[in-house]
């Protein structure tokens, strides 16, 4: 499946000249987009910009929770 959407970001803006309220509608489309070609992700593109965080270099979420790099393994939430 080719997938061929823009939410009309420029490239040197922040903000793109779409209003907030079309830009949400196209991420969830994008979204949508995703599921359909099979993503279990309840929101894959907010896990990527996650992953490649480069101040905690340790430490990542992933949609299972937050995983140590360091000695593969999810990091425990709560302290028993």
């Amino acid at each position: 499946m080719k997938v061929d959407e823009d939410i009309g970001q420029q490239d040197d803006a922040v903000v793109g000249p779409l209003v907030l309220r079309e830009q949400a509608g196209q991420q969830r489309a994008l979204l949508r987009m995703a599921r359909r070609m099979g993503c279990p992700l309840q929101d894959p593109f907010m896990t990527l910009s996650f992953l490649t965080l480069t101040v905690i270099p340790e430490l990542k979420l992933t949609d299972r929770g937050l995983l140590d790099v360091t000695r593969p393994g999810l990091v425990p939430l709560f302290i028993d």
